[in-house]
């Protein structure tokens, strides 16, 4: 089957909402790949065995995203006790084997449209390092893991887990080639992951914190959309034909206004003034710089193409969240 056969075709009949934005792209978008000249060398390339496949398969630097958005609310919501810790280690371990599935899926999935893509063609299924069958076994594997984990821990514990995986299910069928809908599944499963940081330690969710979490996500989100759009105009990602360059800029400048001023809120609710006082005027400028700092890479120097490269790579993001991670653990928490 080619790239064209397997991209997703909606009916204008159908009624779909989303019907003139997501197309397919142009047959000239997707026809041949790119010149093999335009592309850069992979030194990885036929030399990866099925076990270091299968580890650039998992994405090991991108487990970052569990531990940080998990432990953020054990961070926020009082004393960090061994029992809590254990109850987050718990959680993280399952939403790394749940992210790898999805991993796992997605690449299954894009396998024959990775392969026109000149950085995507280097993973390990779109490069035939690792088969198919392989693939599956392993989504086997991790699904057992995963329900055994879920069952002995506790599902009106655990319960984000499964969600997050139907999720992310529908998001590699359908929902990733929906405009707008794409980058809101994407922030939802980090909403579910911070959700799980409050269930493990068996304490109270704030919606505030969540709100905060979604409307960051979506910056990350909509800046490695843009990033996306200015490569080849996006043939990569149909759903790309539903945004523009400008909306994508008022969609990022919203939501990271958005996410400070609910990063504020969140900080007076329950109110104790003082102690919330003194993590808004220590804190907040902290977040204020570090969204602006990630809206300057992306809109002035053309990054974000790689969120988790840009935020564990960029010195001055790295110093900023080392230096907000500080207060929040030195200073006292609202209660």
């Amino acid at each position: 089957m080619s790239a064209a056969d397997s991209a997703p075709r909606l009916s204008p009949a159908a009624g779909d909402a989303y019907s003139q934005l997501t197309v397919d792209p142009p047959p000239s978008a997707v026809s041949a790949p790119p010149a093999p000249d335009l592309l850069p060398p992979d030194p990885l390339l036929n030399r990866r065995g099925p076990v270091r496949a299968f580890l650039a398969l998992a994405r090991p630097k991108h487990w970052v995203k569990n531990i940080f958005v998990i432990a953020l609310p054990v961070l926020l919501t009082g004393p960090v006790t061994a029992s809590a810790l254990r109850s987050v280690g718990a959680a993280i371990a399952l939403f790394i084997a749940a992210s790898v599935s999805v991993y796992v899926l997605n690449d299954l999935v894009d396998r024959e449209r990775d392969r026109l893509h000149p950085v995507k063609r280097h993973r390990p299924l779109a490069a035939g390092e690792l088969s198919v069958r392989a693939a599956c076994a392993a989504l086997g594997v991790l699904a057992v893991a995963q329900a055994a984990g879920v069952l002995l821990g506790g599902v009106d514990r655990y319960w984000p887990v499964p969600v997050y995986l139907a999720l992310n299910v529908a998001y590699s069928f359908r929902l990733k080639h929906l405009p707008i809908v794409d980058v809101f599944a994407v922030a939802g499963g980090f909403v579910l992951r911070a959700v799980e940081g409050y269930l493990a330690p068996d304490r109270t969710p704030s919606a505030w914190l969540l709100m905060c979490v979604f409307t960051l996500c979506l910056v990350l989100a909509l800046g490695k959309r843009r990033r996306e759009l200015s490569e080849n105009g996006g043939a990569h990602r149909p759903a790309l034909t539903g945004y523009t360059t400008q909306l994508l800029d008022y969609m990022v400048v919203v939501s990271a206004s958005l996410s400070v001023m609910i990063y504020v809120i969140h900080l007076f609710v329950p109110p104790s003034y003082p102690a919330a006082l003194a993590l808004v005027l220590v804190t907040v400028p902290c977040a204020m710089f570090a969204l602006f700092r990630y809206l300057q890479v992306v809109l002035v120097h053309g990054g974000g193409g790689d969120p988790v490269r840009l935020l564990l790579g960029d010195r001055v993001l790295m110093a900023v969240g080392l230096l907000w991670a500080a207060l929040i653990v030195l200073l006292p928490t609202p209660s």
